[in-house]
């Protein structure tokens, strides 16, 4: 029996809601290390602290929550 895990991802608002529109997470620049290791039934928690990726406009809140 596997045991459920919980993750917090840190990426910007626009690359969680493309993830979010497509049906994917992604983490690390698009590693596949981390992703490795999550399992279906995990869960996957998002926190943005800029709203595009190289831009200065701060969101710094939770995005997205997903389940696996």
């Amino acid at each position: 029996m596997m045991t459920t895990k919980y993750w917090i991802a840190v990426a910007s608002r626009d690359h969680v809601l493309r993830g979010v529109e497509g049906g994917f997470c992604q983490v690390c620049h698009g590693r596949s290390g981390p992703l490795k290791r999550m399992n279906p039934g995990d869960w996957i928690i998002y926190y943005s602290s800029r709203t595009r990726f190289n831009q200065e406009e701060r969101c710094q809140r939770f995005t997205a929550i997903g389940r696996l």
